[in-house]
């Protein structure tokens, strides 16, 4: 007769157990005592319970993933999707939950280096404010916000500085 064969991980563990399912109670009906059936079964069983912990490990690190990306540890969440991809490449949407985390470390980074850039300005364009040369200030904090328009902080400055330097 045809071989029954279980790919590793094709499809969901309980679809693989309906499978065999009837060729279970087959030999269960029947009290067959053919010694290659029931061979045969017991391989397949170990079979799927293989892939059964395999698939258990895979999805605890699949849903440690999408739990550190959630409480925003992007760098363990990367971490947690690459050893999914490493079991098991095509598994849910690791490869999009991937794509997500390297751009929420790549946004951070960018942020990092935005903030590397403004800091040393912003407290420079503090310390002249608080000496009184408020053109001095009003010329660093344009600085800043010609690096970040938004910068809360410099704009604030920037307002109270004019104000005060009419």
């Amino acid at each position: 007769g045809g071989e029954l064969v279980v790919t590793y991980l094709s499809g969901p563990i309980p679809e693989k157990r309906k499978v065999l399912e009837p060729f279970e109670l087959g030999l269960k009906d029947k009290k067959t005592k053919d010694a290659d059936k029931n061979k045969k079964f017991s391989r397949i069983m170990q079979e799927i319970l293989r892939d059964e912990e395999t698939y258990n490990e895979i999805k605890k690190y699949y849903d440690a993933g999408i739990a550190e990306y959630n409480a925003l540890n992007f760098e363990k969440a990367k971490d947690d999707f690459e050893k999914v991809k490493m079991m098991e490449p095509y598994f849910e949407e690791t490869e999009e939950w991937l794509f997500k985390t390297d751009v929420k470390i790549k946004e951070r980074e960018n942020a990092k280096r935005l903030n590397d850039l403004i800091d040393p300005k912003l407290a420079s364009a503090q310390k002249e404010y608080r000496a009184g040369r408020l053109l001095e200030a009003i010329y660093k904090w344009r600085q800043v916000l010609e690096i970040d328009a938004q910068n809360a902080e410099a704009n604030k400055y920037l307002r109270e500085s004019r104000g005060k330097a009419l």
